[in-house]
This record gives structure tokens, sequence and C-alpha cells, in this order.
């Protein structure tokens, strides 16, 4: 039996690939790396030759990419967007899309625009492979399947080296067939697949594709490398508007270089779901596609910042057939599927919300139809409203003189370089503005500073310096008497209190009612209708629930939520009753005792009276809270 790493050696395969990727560079170091991935590798196949069969088909199916990723450093990783892909995701989507054993696939054009190693190009290739039987076929039929490869299997990557072990990778996954083709052809080497070492931005397919898949980078713009940034700015992409990231735009080229009725499967962050930054591209999606299935997976990579879902399209020219297309929805954590039909969406204003149902939608719409917006309220000329963040700082509350520019600035989160005049930070010019304790009592260059809240209640206070020039600390005297809204919700609610005079970091917002017409708009009935079951409901339905892994709470969204004006008498007696229970709560030393048990019950149920939710709903909503 031939042996895969024999056969690269003796061939000089990574020395062909090399050459060809990376002509003019030495490739001494770069071969030493790749040799010890196929070392690696080779290891690894001994290990699986030893175990049961069952045992081995449970092994990473890309174990040359498993190795890649795990010799790359943490910058290059996140930089480059490059995370292994693991086997129940790439299965996932090759079955959503179709590209399955049973079907006359071997034909059929498939392309991944960010295909690293090759993790979906490999198991693609084993699903053709599969549908012969390797025992009998004859050396000619084993040419055409490796010839009908080499046609229609194409990937592409900016990164050359990850484009040398992608036509490693292939050649390993083709390797059974080489034996069968050498038996008649000794000399017969594996040729050059199509992995293009190329900007998916720049990429002008010769052919349009039946299938698009991937893990495409996840990449938001100030972290792109600034070649890359003007080369995007010099596209003729659509979803390149405001604050976007990698993800986005190869879900654009990602469409456009389909056939009509071709499908695409990609896992991409949550964030395209319900972020206002990611308006444009799901308005793109909406107009260009069928939306099959978005299935909510959560964290899928080693590195838990991003949570993720499966998308699965169909590219489908015709409006009205998208509109009656009906979207499969599906929990990781649930075996029960929704199904919504498309127009919907427009109906959402282009948001993608994943976690509900016709009685969630009924809900919804009652509330949306009945109550104006905070942001309907503030607009009123008899109510003046404030909505802002805190002190802009970093997560660490560290900041540094800059002798260039004359003044202070948040410390940098990575690069030492000041942002203004890109002069060098150095630690002699670092210090603190935030202070655990100072002597005595606030004075006039100190403030009290809220660091951590919890619903109801502030549970750490320390000080921070009001007199560094440079830092925008927002208007000091708006600090005064107002709401504290925590941007992560407190398990599932929104987590608000009231506070007299302290200032908050930027993850802290702060809503002040300037000006009210209604005494009983205030700022203790408005903190109990934003602590309750009903708005937590809404804000989970409608903004929230696509965000498995931290749910946000943007200032948007926050000036979205329905916001009862109490103006009837019985209105105003149940908003008096709210704003006496959220003193009362106030009052409290502890949280989660029986007392605030009680009080927020109480809390709850006026609210649902007050907004007038019919008794069966009322449960409903609780439950779903």
């Amino acid at each position: 039996m031939l042996d895969f790493i024999e056969y690269l050696k003796k061939e000089k395969i990574v020395d062909k690939l090399l050459d060809n990727y990376l002509p003019d560079l030495d490739h001494s170091g770069t071969v030493a790396s790749i040799n010890e991935i196929l070392e690696k590798l080779e290891n690894e196949g001994e290990k699986i030759r030893r175990r049961k069969k069952s045992e081995s088909s449970k092994q990473n199916h890309d174990l040359i990419g498993f190795f890649y990723e795990k010799g790359l450093d943490e910058t290059t990783r996140k930089t480059g967007g490059e995370f292994y892909t693991p086997k129940k995701v790439v299965d996932y989507i090759l079955d959503g899309i179709g590209y399955i054993p049973m079907k006359e696939i071997r034909n059929k054009k498939l392309i991944d625009i960010s295909c690293g190693s090759g993790s979906f190009l490999i198991e693609a290739i084993k699903r053709i492979v599969s549908s012969f039987n390797l025992e009998i076929i004859s050396f000619i039929e084993a040419e055409a399947i490796v010839e009908s490869i080499r046609n229609n299997i194409c990937g592409l990557d900016i990164n050359p080296i990850a484009c040398v072990l992608c036509q490693i990778n292939i050649q390993y996954a083709l390797f059974p067939l080489l034996e069968i083709i050498r038996n008649k052809k000794s000399n017969f080497v594996f040729p050059l697949f199509k992995i293009l070492n190329q900007n998916a931005i720049e990429f002008i397919p010769p052919e349009l594709f039946d299938y698009v898949v991937g893990n495409p980078p996840y990449v938001f713009i100030r972290d792109i490398p600034e070649n890359q940034r003007k080369i995007i700015e010099n596209s003729t992409l659509e979803s390149i508007k405001g604050q976007y990231d990698l993800y986005q735009l190869f879900i654009e080229i990602g469409i456009k270089i389909l056939k009509q009725a071709g499908f695409l499967g990609y896992i991409i962050p949550d964030s395209l779901l319900a972020l206002s930054n990611r308006d444009v591209i799901r308005r793109y999606i909406y107009n260009n596609a069928k939306i099959l299935e978005i299935v909510q997976i959560g964290p899928q990579f080693e590195d838990p910042v991003v949570s993720n879902v499966i998308i699965l399209l169909q590219k489908e020219d015709e409006l009205n057939e998208r509109k009656s297309n009906i979207m499969k929805i599906t929990q990781s954590n649930s075996e029960k599927a929704i199904m919504l039909k498309q127009d919907l969406i427009e109906r959402w204003n282009y948001q993608f919300l994943i976690n509900i149902n016709s009685k969630d939608i009924e809900i919804m719409e009652f509330l949306e139809n009945s109550q104006p917006t905070l942001e309907d309220i503030s607009l009123k000329p008899e109510f003046r409203i404030s909505i802002f963040r805190g002190v802009e700082l970093g997560k660490e509350g560290m900041i540094f003189y800059c002798d260039n520019c004359g003044k202070y600035h948040p410390l940098p989160r990575k690069s030492m370089i000041c942002r203004a005049c890109k002069e060098k930070v150095r630690k002699s010019q670092i210090q603190k503005i935030i202070h655990e304790s100072i002597q005595g009592s606030p004075t006039v260059n100190f403030r009290r500073f809220i660091s951590a809240l919890q619903r109801y209640k502030v549970k750490e206070v320390k000080y921070i310096d009001i007199t560094k020039k440079g830092i925008n600390y927002k208007t000091l005297h708006e600090y005064k008497d107002r709401i504290i809204i925590r941007q992560l919700t407190q398990d599932g609610m929104i987590c608000a209190s009231f506070d007299k005079e302290s200032l908050t970091s930027q993850s802290i917002y702060n809503l002040r009612i300037i000006e009210s017409n209604v005494s009983e708009f205030n700022h203790f009935y408005l903190l109990g209708l934003l602590n309750s079951k009903l708005l937590a409901y809404y804000f989970r339905k409608s903004f929230g629930s696509y965000k498995e892994l931290f749910p946000r709470i943007l200032i948007e969204r926050l000036r979205r939520l329905p916001i009862k004006i109490p103006l009837k008498k019985k209105e105003k007696a149940l908003a008096s009753k709210i704003e006496s229970s959220v003193k009362a709560v106030l009052s409290l030393e502890e949280e989660d005792t029986e007392d605030f048990q009680k009080l927020q019950t109480k809390i709850d149920g006026l609210v649902f009276d007050l907004y007038e939710i019919k008794d069966a709903d009322k449960s409903y909503i609780f439950n779903a809270t």
C-alpha cells in the first residue's frame, strides 16, 4: 500500500506547491512548518489505523486544518479570521443545501471563497468519492473522478500557505484513488486543483456555481488591514456601508456568484440577525435569496467571543417566490423547528427574528400598534428625554497623556499608538483615572463612578478624576437624577436602577427625563417598566433573542421599546402604584429576598394591567422570560 507522506516526499509535492504559490520566496522555513504539520498528520493517521472503524469516524475530518490552526498565533488567527470548522457544522451545511451522495453531485460546481486548508472542500470530495465502490472501479473511472473534482471543486484563500495545505489535503482525501491509478500509470501525479490564492473581494468567476459554502472570516472594519480596506472600498459591493464586517461581504459575493436557484451555506456570527450595522446585508439577502433555514448554534470555536448561526440560502430573482418562501428556524437546544413566511422580515424592518412564533407575533404587534416607542415620546414637545452613554474609556479605565496632542486619551486596546497623532505611547505616560477609593469625601476633582450594576441596585462604586483634559466625560450635570441601564442583560432581564449623581462607564446608559407634562410619567415609573417581565419579553423577542453569548441592549433598541404614557385615570392610578412599588424595592437592603420577589411580582402584574395584556398572554409571557 502506498504511503501518503512518502509519496509527498518522493514527488517533492510540497516544494512544487510552494513554487506555484510563492515563486519568489525562500521556502526553507515554510517547508519546515508544513513538514511539522505532515509529521503530526502521519502520527495521528497511525493512531486512527489502530482504532476500530466506528471510533475512527469520530476523528477530525480535516487534520491538516486542525494542526495548522493550532500552530497560528492568536493575532494571525483573528486578523485573518482563520478558524478550523467543526465537522458537525460542515456536515449540517452540506446536508442542508442538498450536497449529498445520493444526488448527482459529481458534475455540480461547488466553491468555498474562504477555504483555508479545505474543511468544506474535503468533505464535499469525500461525498463524491463515497458514491463509488473503490474495490471494483477501474483506473479509468478513478482518473475520471479526479478530473471531475479538478473541474468542479474550487477554493479561494488570500493566504498562500492555506492554499498549499488545501492542495495537500485534497490529495490526502483522494489518495485511495492514486493507488488504483498507479497500478496502470506508475508515474501518475495529482494535478493542481482549483485552489486560487486570491482575495475574494477581487474574484471574478469564470462561471457561476451551483453551491457556495464556507466559514467566512469574521473581521470587523477597524481590524481589517488598511491595504485590504482600500480594495474593499474601491469595490462595487453593496454591503460595505457603515461599520461592516468581512463576513457580510462574503455573503454578498457568495450570492452573486451563484447560479439562479443555486445554494449557499455559511456559518457566521449571529450579529447578522438583528444588529443595526448588518441591516444592509439582511436587505441584500431578502432581495436576492430565499432563506431556507437559520440555525442558532451558539459558540462553535475555541475562543468563545462569537455566538454562531448557520444560514442556508437559495438564490431567487422572483420577488413573489421570495416573499412566499417558508423559512425554517431551528434552535440547537430544541428538537422543534419554527416555520415562518419570509415576507415577515419586511414587517420586522428587515431583522431576522428567529426566536419567535405566531403567539409572539400577535403580542408584539399588539404592543407596537398600541404604544409609542421611547423615541416617539422623546420627539413630543411636551416631553424632553436624554439618553447617553457614560464616560468614553476602555474596559480597564486607564488613560495616557500624549505630549504631542497636549491632552489625555483612553489607553488603546491593542497597539500602543496614539490614535490622534500616531505617536508611540510610553509607559511613563500611562496613569489611572478611576480609583478604588480616595481620601475623605469626594472633592471637586473626583466624582463617584459606578462600575457594577444589578437590577435596582448599584453594586460597586469607585471614584473618577474629572480633571483630565481630552477625556469625553459627557456633560457632567446630565448625570443628576436619572435611570441607569446596563448594556448586558441579567438573567434575561433588562438591568436598570436609579442614581442621583454618579458618573458611569460607557457600558452603562443614562436615561434622564428632563421634562414631562404627565407627573406619573417619571423616573420611578419608567424604571418599573424597564425592569418588568413584559419589556424583558419584548426585548428578547424583538432584539435580544438572537444573541446567545453576550446579549447587549444597544441604545437604538432602548429607544424602540414600547412605552405606555399613563393618560387615563385608571392608567395614572396604576402608574402611581408602580412608582411606589419601585421606591419600595430601591429602599431594600438586599436583592433576591422574599420582599424583593413579592414587590417585583406586584410590579409585573401592574405593568401587565397597564398595557392591557390578556390573562392567557400574561402566563405565556411570564414563562417565556
